[in-house]
């Protein structure tokens, strides 16, 4: 699950400021808070900090009581002592990667610290229902293709795949395909890499599984020759630490964030346009079990590879350590 972190004053004002029934009010606006709430008590391991309001009593709040009921198997913890505001607004690295931050900091200039030295999604008390809609992907079309559609919205390309993109500390690409056609990679990876630093703020892991028995010929199946061609050439500005792992094993496309599953249909050999991308946010807990079995299968890919020295350049990802988180 989705670990978050929400100031007692961000929730005591989302639950005091809930939307009139859809039979009165708006039910896009319902919805909206609905899900935020559905969230907070099933889709998330909670924290509750109130560290600015020392004589606020949490536990009189009537929400609160509801929210420690009925979780379903994520936790909630009503002590401000687990969670420690970072210095300089700078998280350590072993904080969780899979946190959501709804901090209750006025300094416009913290916020931006906050922002600019973390790989993490945050919402503050002006912000935060905006920056919830954004986690959870509110009101976007989930899949976009490259057919002819009336709805324009939901036509693919690499520029609005971007635009979904949230800050993020790690990434796992797994492709087959991805070196098969030397002249290709700069069209294919370049575009996903160009999307990815628009969005990253720090630098991020970003790990590549693929298959070496459908790399380009020019690569001699040789996992440092393309490893060595990236860094010169697709890589040689970005923020990323990058690793390649082979597998023999065929498989599906996926893009993996902290956050987030994207699923890619398949992307024709001469064309920077997929079939289909389907986004599966981890503020629904079932796409998070989801992507959590595939990332499971990864990592058994990884620790083979590594065993038969099938890999190259860094393959450290917070991605592949689900195992000491709760499911």
């Amino acid at each position: 699950m989705l670990n978050t972190v929400i100031d007692y004053n961000i929730f005591d004002h989302f639950t005091k400021n809930a939307p009139k029934s859809p039979l009165i009010g708006s039910s896009e606006e319902y919805k909206s808070w609905l899900s935020f709430w559905d969230f907070l008590k099933q889709g998330s391991n909670v924290i509750i900090t109130s560290a600015n309001e020392k004589n606020t009593d949490i536990r009189n709040s009537i929400f609160v009581n509801e929210l420690t009921t009925g979780r379903n198997k994520t936790t909630i913890s009503l002590d401000q002592n687990n969670f420690v505001r970072p210095y300089k607004c700078k998280f350590p690295v072993k904080q969780d990667k899979q946190t959501v931050f709804f901090l209750n900091e006025p300094d416009i200039s913290a916020q931006d610290k906050y922002r600019k030295n973390n790989g993490f999604p945050f919402g503050f008390f002006d912000d935060y229902f905006q920056a919830w809609r954004q986690i959870d992907f509110d009101n976007e079309n989930l899949t976009l293709h490259n057919r002819k559609t009336a709805d324009e919205k939901s036509v693919f390309s690499w520029q609005r795949f971007s635009k979904y993109l949230l800050p993020f500390t790690d990434v796992i690409i797994r492709d087959d395909f991805l070196f098969k056609r030397k002249e290709d990679i700069q069209e294919i990876l370049g575009a996903i890499v160009n999307s990815l630093e628009k969005k990253a703020v720090q630098k991020y892991n970003l790990l590549i599984i693929t298959n070496r028995n459908h790399f380009d010929n020019s690569f001699n199946s040789n996992l440092e020759e393309v490893y060595n061609y990236l860094t010169k050439n697709i890589f040689k500005n970005s923020r990323a630490n990058i690793g390649i792992v082979h597998s023999s094993r065929e498989h599906d496309r996926f893009i993996f964030f902290n956050y987030l599953q994207v699923t890619f249909g398949k992307i024709p050999d001469k064309s920077t346009i997929p079939t289909m991308v389907t986004f599966y946010p981890y503020t629904k807990p079932k796409n998070y079990s989801l992507s959590r079995e595939i990332l499971q299968d990864i990592k058994s890919l990884v620790n083979n590879a590594i065993q038969n020295n099938a890999t190259a350049g860094n393959i450290q990802n917070s991605l592949l350590e689900f195992d000491r988180t709760n499911s």
